[in-house]
């Protein structure tokens, strides 16, 4: 079975999925195998099985997954097409800060204000609950990625 993102995704010589430079940081935040993983589709599966929207719900569960679609073709492959969630803002917490997106959906935690992309517009806050990747942030929060967005 061949996966493929856009014409991006192909198999080393040792048969193992390789994501293009466009999705290094799909690949990096979210990892190949869990990609896989996370849509229940093993090399080797029978194509008329896999259960479609099984996979495209386990991929958008990712935090770093914005869109996810998946198609079967009768030729043997499945087509994974993965959009990578964008960060819109970084919020900064007293002990720690955030990537969100411009839903409103966590990306990624880090320690500080420092682990964040430099070009991240950040927004502090003087009390930031415990955040986990894929969970949505609240008001404050809320108001501020309306005037980002």
């Amino acid at each position: 079975m061949a996966l493929e993102h856009h014409r991006l995704v192909s198999r080393d010589l040792q048969g193992r999925f390789v994501l293009g430079p466009r999705c290094a940081e799909l690949a990096a935040a979210a990892g190949e195998d869990r990609l896989l993983a996370a849509a229940g589709i093993q090399v080797g599966d029978p194509v008329a099985r896999i259960d479609l929207r099984s996979a495209r719900n386990g991929l958008r569960s990712l935090p770093q997954v914005a869109s996810a679609k998946v198609v079967r073709n009768w030729d043997g492959t499945v087509r994974l097409t993965v959009t990578p969630e964008r960060p819109l803002v970084g919020v900064v917490g007293p002990s720690s800060a955030a990537e969100v997106s411009a839903n409103g959906r966590v990306i990624k935690v880090v320690k500080d204000a420092a682990a964040l992309p430099p070009i991240l517009p950040r927004v502090t806050v003087d009390r930031l609950p415990r955040l986990r990747p894929g969970q949505t942030v609240g008001s404050p929060v809320d108001d501020v990625l309306e005037v980002y967005a």
